[in-house]
Formats: structure tokens, C-alpha cells, sequence
């Protein structure tokens, strides 16, 4: 170790890190799950009785504006490649990634090519109005909760990282109904989702 080269230093913060622990997890009485195979079914089981599916059934105020024959909204536009740049250069670097491993700064690294490639794939989700499976999947990270005992299952708390790429492709969607004035149009005034304003409304 040397003052001059940083390794006392890096040996010092390496020692005041928190080191987390792998506590067993309580099955039933006098059981526990120890293998990270059995705590993965344990909490899948546990997250599929709290965490309940939303209905399919749609809004009948959504509905019956799907099913007009003429809706008065026009078709929304391309993106375009100043938009995704823009988009790319206001992420945060500091947000953890997907499941795909792709953060802000890898994307901030691509090339002209590599951006254009991007606006190919958010405009193909445009014509054909389907959103990829792969944004679709999340990496499920469990934190402790505080003052919880860590041998119990329902002392964490699940945060769902998705991708960094299907975030961006959100975010130019939702300016696109934006501009054009759908989502007023389209959602009632209780929806909650994709509207400014509402995300903290509750509905009774």
C-alpha cells in the first residue's frame, strides 16, 4: 500500500463498504430456503399472491373512441433522428440497466449509425403497432426493508428495472400524444396513466 498511488485509499473505502449478507429465507416454521434456486421460488410465490394482473377489460369511454368511425386524431408521425439524439443525451447516466445490460452511457457512446438503427426500430414500432417483447421484460432486484428481520420474505421490497431503450421509446411516444392532443382526447379525466398531472391522483 502507498499514499501515492491511491491503494490505501481504495483498501480504506473497500473497507467501509457495506458487505450484504445471504440470510436464509423462512419457508414455514423450522424451514428455510438457503439456495438462491429456493429463494427464487419462494419469492416468485410470494410476489404472485400480492402482485394481482389488471383486467383486460377495457374502458368503455376508451372503447367506444377505438371503435368510432372517424376519429379526429391524425396519424402519428415518424421520430426522428434529432428527437432519439435528444433524448439520448438528456438520460442519466447514474440509472442502473435492464435486463439487456444497455445503460445511458453505452448509448451515448453510439455512433451516427448506431442512433439511426434506433430510430428504424422505434419507427417499425410505430407501423406495426406492436411493442417488442423484449421491452416488455424487467430485472427484479429485492432491497431490504428497513428495520424488517432479513430471514422473512415479506421484509423486501421488488424495484422492476426495464431497459434503458424501451424508456426512450416511452418517452417520445408520450410527447407525440402530447403535441397532437390524443391523450386528452382519448383517456377520461380519472385515467391516471400516461397523463400529465395524474400520477398521483387517486380515484375512488
Amino acid at each position: 500500500m502507498s499514499a501515492t498511488d491511491h491503494t490505501i485509499w481504495k483498501l480504506t473505502k473497500k473497507g467501509k463498504c457495506p458487505h450484504p449478507k445471504n440470510d436464509p429465507i423462512r419457508k414455514s416454521p423450522g424451514e428455510r430456503a438457503r439456495s438462491d434456486h429456493e429463494k427464487a421460488n419462494l419469492f416468485t410465490q410470494h410476489f404472485n399472491e400480492v402482485f394481482q394482473t389488471y383486467s383486460n377489460d377495457l374502458n368503455p369511454e376508451i372503447e367506444n373512441y377505438l371503435d368510432s368511425p372517424l376519429q379526429m386524431s391524425l396519424p402519428i408521425k415518424n421520430f426522428t433522428l434529432p428527437e432519439v439524439y435528444q433524448q439520448i443525451k438528456n438520460l442519466n447516466k447514474k440509472k442502473a440497466p435492464g435486463i439487456d445490460q444497455i445503460n445511458g452511457k453505452v448509448l451515448t457512446e453510439l455512433p451516427r449509425e448506431g442512433i439511426k438503427a434506433l430510430v428504424q426500430l422505434f419507427n417499425a414500432v410505430l407501423s406495426w403497432k406492436y411493442w417488442p417483447m423484449q421491452f416488455k421484460l424487467g430485472l427484479i432486484i429485492l432491497v431490504p426493508k428497513s428495520g424488517k428481520p432479513p430471514q422473512e420474505v415479506t421484509s423486501y421490497r421488488p424495484i422492476n428495472l426495464l431497459s434503458v431503450i424501451s424508456k426512450i421509446l416511452e418517452k417520445l411516444l408520450i410527447s407525440r400524444l402530447i403535441s397532437n392532443n390524443i391523450l386528452d382526447d382519448m383517456f377520461p379525466d380519472h385515467q391516471f396513466g400516461f397523463r400529465r398531472f395524474h400520477s398521483t391522483i387517486q380515484v375512488p
